[in-house]
């Protein structure tokens, strides 16, 4: 756990006294001076679910436990960027007579991972291992797919693997590689035949009947495994989908615990001044809930106020006041000057028409254009979650939003058009996800380390397959965090969840494709997909407006 985290907590919780014993739900628990806790448990300290940090060696892990306190469905991350994500068994199984304890995927900082069964942090049965560039064969090699031994780490019985030309070689591997007969199947699917023996290779040779239905059953041995692999990850999605549900709950609870025990005719005019000024405050019912609270701070921050603190107050009441009659009086007044250019942010389409940016970016603009100054339409805007659907000219271009939800330590790109006015071009850049919660332990947000500048708000954020895991929102006010914690931030930004992109699109009826992230990396750059599909929006009113 961060120290910003820390610091929160303790701002929010610190009129908190839990007892020794464990039982319950519980902040910040130290068990046994080894581990920090946050989360359920039970008696002597067995953990039922919550986050856990190791003091003395700075891994954490995420998710639900098996009965006996060992870890069973979540992310356990490593202090180098490692992670592992999965299923753990309660006790060590076997398949393909081989033995395996988890049943997921293992990331490595330096960009290559694993999939499939898993004894420790090797692959021990059918899996697949994706590489980074420079890694194996001078990078030609993409990724390898099949059954894998933990003792030489490396395919180990039938199984396939890939070259980023799109060349794939289907056959048996032993300790010295290729045994038999080997497939070489090209991109444009022209098929040869290499036959080994004791090292050496004979050949090419065309394929005859009997060589094709081998092929064929290597092929379906693969699509098969990889079908029950897929159904075991659907499993562990739902677990990791209960997961944030019940601790976002906990947390939120906890948070507004202290406030929500008493009615507030103060309150209750705060949230109706709030609401007539579009920050989505929840239900006008006079108690601080986390949505009051978070709305307040947005105005706060609205009026660039020296304190942000999300607590209502009279200063606050009659600020709301005074803004909401400022606000009257323009709309009063008759405009006869025509809307001039006040500023840029990034969208990108998820369709042939829809184009997904920030509530921020279209505020209080008049009218909007993208690139080449064609007209864009705002279709709905969400405030509460900084998300606005446009409908923009026909592309054949846009992005596919990824399967899976932001996952901690992922390689993660960036894109948009920062600067727009001094820079005037496409820019994207790179980082990784270091934090699955946002500002405020915001459960919608991701915090992630790829630079980000004015005008990239609205852009994409791509995993390295090139789909949509969320929106990039903001930069961390360091100012004020600086202010808090005594020391400046680093790369520290914010971004949307695909999650709750997902669910304004579903709303909308706006249709969107999903990509399967983890089998099938793209066949263009990561680069290439952003560009063709980003959109730099243009911003048209008046300057009292925006």
């Amino acid at each position: 756990m961060n120290n910003f985290l820390k610091t929160f907590l303790v701002l929010f919780l610190c009129t908190y006294t839990y007892a020794d014993s464990c039982p319950g739900e519980v902040i910040e628990k130290n068990i046994e001076g080894l581990i920090i806790f946050t989360g359920k448990c039970k008696e002597n300290d067995v953990r039922v679910w919550g986050e856990t940090e190791w003091i003395d060696t700075g891994d954490v892990y995420v998710g639900f436990h098996h009965s006996d306190g060992d870890r069973k469905a979540g992310t356990y991350t490593f202090n180098n960027g490692d992670f592992i994500e999965g299923i753990w068994e309660d006790e060590t199984s076997s398949k393909n007579n081989l033995k395996y304890d988890l049943i997921g995927r293992y990331h490595f900082e330096y960009g290559a991972e694993t999939y499939g069964y898993h004894l420790g942090s090797s692959l021990n049965g059918f899996g697949a291992t994706f590489y980074e560039d420079d890694k194996f064969d001078g990078g030609e090699r993409d990724y390898e797919v099949g059954i894998w031994k933990k003792d030489n780490n490396a395919l180990s019985g039938y199984g396939a693997r890939g070259f980023k030309t799109g060349t794939v070689i289907y056959g048996f591997w032993g300790d010295t590689g290729l045994i038999g007969d080997g497939y070489w199947v090209e991109e444009d699917g022209r098929k040869q035949k290499y036959s080994f023996n004791k090292g050496k290779a004979y050949g090419p040779y065309n394929l005859n009947n009997s060589d094709e239905n081998r092929l064929e059953q290597i092929q379906d041995f693969i699509n098969t495994n990889l079908e029950q692999l897929n159904d075991i990850w659907d499993v562990f999605e739902e677990e990791a989908d209960d997961y944030s549900r019940v601790a976002s709950s906990f947390i939120e609870d906890n948070i507004t615990f202290d406030y929500e025990q008493n009615y507030s005719e103060l309150v209750q005019s705060i949230q109706e001044l709030l609401t007539e000024l579009g920050y989505s405050p929840g239900p006008i019912d006079g108690y601080l809930g986390n949505r009051t609270s978070a709305a307040i701070k947005a105005f706060e921050y609205e009026l660039e106020l020296d304190e942000v603190t999300g607590m209502p107050s009279e200063e606050i009441l009659v600020a709301l006041q005074l803004t909401i009659r400022a606000k009257n009086a323009s709309s009063n007044q008759t405009l006869k000057s025509e809307p001039i250019f006040l500023g840029t942010g990034s969208g990108f389409y998820v369709n042939t028409t829809d184009i997904v940016t920030n509530h921020h970016v279209v505020k209080d603009c008049e009218y909007l254009t993208d690139n080449n100054d064609r007209k864009l339409d705002v279709k709905v805007s969400d405030v509460f979650n900084d998300i606005a659907l446009l409908s923009g000219p026909s592309s054949d271009n846009f992005m596919n939003i990824s399967e899976n939800p932001p996952q901690l330590g992922e390689k993660v790109y960036v894109s948009g058009f920062p600067l727009n006015s001094e820079l005037n071009s496409f820019m994207i850049t790179s980082g990784n996800v270091s934090s699955l919660t946002g500002y405020g332990k915001n459960f919608t947000n991701f915090s992630h380390t790829a630079p980000s500048q004015p005008g990239n708000s609205g852009g994409a954020i791509t995993n390295e397959y090139g789909s949509v895991i969320g929106i990039l929102v903001a930069a961390i006010n360091e100012d004020l965090i600086k202010e808090i914690s005594g020391s400046l931030p680093q790369n520290i930004n914010f971004g949307i969840k695909n999650t709750v992109l997902k669910s304004l699109l579903n709303d909308n009826n706006s249709e969107f494709k999903v990509r399967d992230s983890f089998f099938t990396k793209s066949q263009k750059s990561v680069a290439d997909i952003s560009k063709k599909s980003s959109v730099l929006i243009k911003c048209y009113g008046f300057p009292e407006s925006k």
